[in-house]
């Protein structure tokens, strides 16, 4: 392709911070050769479209990342997450093809002229010339980076990297463990729900299960996954709202599994979920980008199903947010939350006739529970309704009852590793609830 001034997917490359976006301020419109010489350690990619893998077109040089690639089977890809080989045209082309990884799956609003609208933003914006141009471009940079990563975080690891595929000898081949953002168990029983109160009838389960304090859903599902409480995993932020990255730095149910061979995949709903989004723990997983980016249950089971069709992982993590979304905007048991949880209802309907499908029908168990409750608009108290959740288990090895025994969010973790055939980390605090199974 010949030489051309056409922006390439609105990207920039930068150092890290300030003064190197002001250094790169007039920098947005690419052409070959404009790259700075920076080393892999030194590189910050910020997006100003929808954040969707970098498309490189026949004829232009590689992007500077792509030159510098570290040596390693998981390559860093845009938003400082880990993709396979966005390094190569094939490599791009081949995650293209992946309906789970594709534009399609992107939010509509993000597809909607997200090559277009970097030209229709006014000249001032685009950094043009002049002083106010230059100016405007920075702060957009600046703003860009401070948020974080505008685009979905996606995680894809090579299945070389995992151990050995395991001997399995648990009670069931495959788990799909539902959390429920926000969602009281009262409201099983005072909203239209009939997809939770058959897997009541159907399964076992308590309306009594208690989370962790602060009631949040990061420290919260961070405990659920790590069979620990607060005081030992240290996760007490509840956002992503920070320049520097967070992890969580203790063995997960994700990397527990994946250690001994299991495949392990998991879809969440909410940006701030990046800092379980650990390299080497996932097969794969996604999230959506920004500090307050949010993904709509229809659209997760979308997801769900287009990457069951050509993956069968062992523990499949799955997170629904609409409940707290609408709990923080018009108050928990509003009218507004009464929808919300009758859409995750329906999402979690279809989410069992794919698992079926996908596993068959008497091959996989599913967990749903919450991290949290809520009242009026705000949750995080020791108050009862904010920290009183439902547990249910449904489908293989379940034996139908109400649950006797008290129930701790961090039991979930270690219930998911009994009933695939492995033993919980001894340090952990949690113990799996056999009582909900036929065998004990």
């Amino acid at each position: 392709m010949p030489h051309s001034d056409k922006p390439l997917d609105c990207t920039v490359i930068a150092p890290p911070g300030p003064v190197g976006l002001s250094r790169l301020r007039n920098r947005v419109w690419r052409k070959p050769g404009l790259e700075p010489a920076l080393n892999s350690t030194q590189r910050t990619r910020v997006s100003l479209c929808d954040g969707s893998p970098p498309q490189q077109e026949e004829g232009w040089p590689r992007h500077q990342e792509e030159v510098a690639k570290p040596p390693l089977k998981e390559r860093t890809g845009w938003c400082g997450q880990t993709m396979p080989g966005h390094t190569t045209p094939s490599a791009r082309a081949e995650v293209a093809s992946q309906p789970f990884l594709n534009r399609a799956s992107t939010p509509p609003a993000a597809q909607e002229g997200s090559r277009g609208n970097f030209r229709s933003l006014p000249a001032i914006w685009r950094g043009g010339p002049g002083q106010k141009g230059r100016v405007w471009t920075a702060l957009l940079l600046l703003l860009a980076a401070l948020s974080g990563c505008l685009g979905p975080h996606y995680i894809r690891t090579d299945p070389g990297s995992r151990a050995a595929a395991p001997r399995l000898t648990g009670l069931t081949e495959h788990v799909v463990l539902v959390s429920i953002d926000g969602l009281r168990p009262d409201a099983i029983s005072l909203q239209e729900t009939p997809t939770l109160s058959r897997l009541t009838t159907e399964g076992s389960y308590t309306l009594s299960a208690r989370t962790i304090l602060p009631s949040k859903t990061l420290p919260s599902h961070t405990s659920m996954l790590t069979g620990q409480p607060p005081d030992i995993h240290g996760v007490s932020w509840n956002t992503n709202a920070r320049l520097t990255k967070r992890r969580v730095g203790i063995p997960t149910v994700f990397s527990v599994l994946r250690g001994e061979g299991y495949v392990t995949a998991a879809f969440f709903s909410k940006s701030k979920f990046t800092s379980l989004q650990r390299p080497g723990s996932l097969d794969y997983s996604q999230a959506p980008g920004g500090w307050f980016g949010y993904w709509p249950a229809d659209r997760t089971v979308r997801d769900i199903e287009n990457y069951l069709a050509t993956e069968r992982p062992h523990f499949l993590f799955v997170h629904f947010g609409d409940p707290d979304h609408a709990g923080h905007a018009s108050g928990w048991m509003s009218p507004k939350y009464g929808e919300a949880v009758k859409h995750v209802d329906a999402a979690i309907d279809r989410l069992q006739a794919i698992a079926q499908k996908s596993f068959g029908p008497d091959n996989v168990t599913i967990i749903v529970t919450a991290d949290h409750g809520g009242h009026d608009r705000d949750h995080g108290s020791n108050d009862p309704t904010d920290v009183t959740i439902p547990w249910i288990a449904w489908g293989r090895g379940v034996s139908p009852a109400l649950l006797a025994r008290p129930v701790e969010t961090f039991d979930t973790a270690s219930t998911v590793l009994w009933l695939l055939g492995m033993t919980e980390p001894e340090a952990w605090a949690g113990n799996p609830v056999k009582e909900a199974f036929s065998v004990k």
